[in-house]
């Protein structure tokens, strides 16, 4: 009997074929994960900029705003007429911020929100999106998050 040892180039097709479709079954799903940390992430981002605004009011013992704008996707820290730290979300992580205009978030050297300086007087969403994914932070009058 002589038989040679191997593969055939049916079962290495067969083998192949399995391959790629548990491959592409991986891809998709992995696809649909990215999204959603992509937008739980800038939401744990703006929560980390929502504290250093606070942590910075309180350190300087001066009135310290957080700002949004909607239409650019960015927010920044300023105590003044001085930027602190500027973050855009759009081109640093892939997310959009949803909304509208600009909001302004005043924090004071006591750690509250001081309701005067606010741009908005009742509480405000704040939607990150990365494509059909969404994760949103909810932002109330006395400067406390919300998920």
């Amino acid at each position: 009997m002589n038989r040679k040892r191997g593969f055939t180039v049916i079962e290495l097709l067969i083998v192949l074929m399995v391959g790629a479709v548990l491959t592409g079954i991986a891809f998709r799903s992995f696809s649909g994960v990215q999204g959603k940390m992509a937008a739980r992430q800038a939401r744990l981002v703006f929560a980390s900029l929502h504290a250093r605004t606070r942590a910075q009011a309180i350190e300087m013992a001066t009135t310290t705003q957080l700002n949004i704008d909607f239409a650019r996707d960015s927010v920044w820290i300023q105590r003044g007429a001085t930027r602190i730290e500027t973050l855009r979300f759009r081109e640093t992580m892939d997310v959009d911020i949803r909304g509208t205009g600009t909001l302004r978030l005043c924090m004071s050297p006591r750690g509250f929100a001081e309701t005067a300086c606010n741009s908005f007087n009742t509480t405000q969403t704040v939607v990150f999106a990365a494509g059909s994914d969404t994760a949103g932070v909810q932002i109330r009058t006395l400067g406390q998050l919300y998920y």
